[in-house]
C-alpha cells in the first residue's frame, strides 16, 4: 500500500483500457489505497483486491498483483456492501 500511496505501481495495459472506459486516473486509484476499506488476496487469480474511495462521493476498487513492483491489473467503481458500509462505522 505505500507504493501506491506514494504513486510507485504500474497501470497494466488492461487497467490503462478500463480507466479511460470509466473516467479514472492514477488519482482515482491513490485515492482508493489511502481511504481503503477492506481488501483481500484472491487465490484463485493470484492478486490482491481493495475497495475503497475514487472520490469523495464515489466507491471502488482495483486489482493489483505485486511481483518485483506493484502492477495495478484493472480499476472499477462500484457501490458499497452493506457490509462495507458497517466496516466503515
Amino acid at each position: 500500500m505505500k507504493a501506491i500511496k506514494a504513486n510507485r505501481f504500474i497501470l497494466r495495459d488492461h487497467a490503462t483500457r478500463r480507466a479511460d472506459q470509466r473516467a479514472l486516473s492514477r488519482q482515482n486509484v491513490i485515492n482508493v489505497a489511502k481511504s481503503l476499506i477492506e481488501w483481500k488476496w484472491q487465490e484463485d487469480k493470484q492478486t490482491y483486491w481493495f475497495i475503497g474511495f475514487l472520490e469523495a462521493n464515489q466507491s471502488g476498487g482495483f486489482t493489483a498483483a505485486v511481483d518485483q513492483g506493484v502492477w495495478i491489473i484493472t480499476v472499477f467503481k462500484r457501490k458499497l456492501t452493506r457490509r462495507e458500509k458497517e466496516l466503515m462505522k
